[in-house]
């Protein structure tokens, strides 16, 4: 089957990088999620949306990123 995919949508002037999926645990991919552009002058990262799309369907959840999270 096709492996699971993720996909980002930000607000304008926001571009996010995804690699992945990586192995995980069982049933688990892991996703990396990097900040690639932010508009001039933003403080704060954005609510976004991600999409994963999976061979039983697609899940969708909305987030605030963390800009203090640290980094793997």
């Amino acid at each position: 089957g096709a492996a699971p995919a993720l996909f980002v949508e930000a607000p304008e002037g926001w571009w996010f990088d995804v690699s992945g999926p990586q192995p995980g645990g069982p049933g688990e991919a892991i996703f990396t999620l990097e900040r690639a552009q932010a508009p001039d002058g933003a403080s704060a990262d954005p609510e976004i949306r991600l999409t994963l799309t999976t061979r039983e369907g697609a899940s969708e959840t909305t987030l605030r990123l963390d800009p203090a999270a640290p980094k793997p």
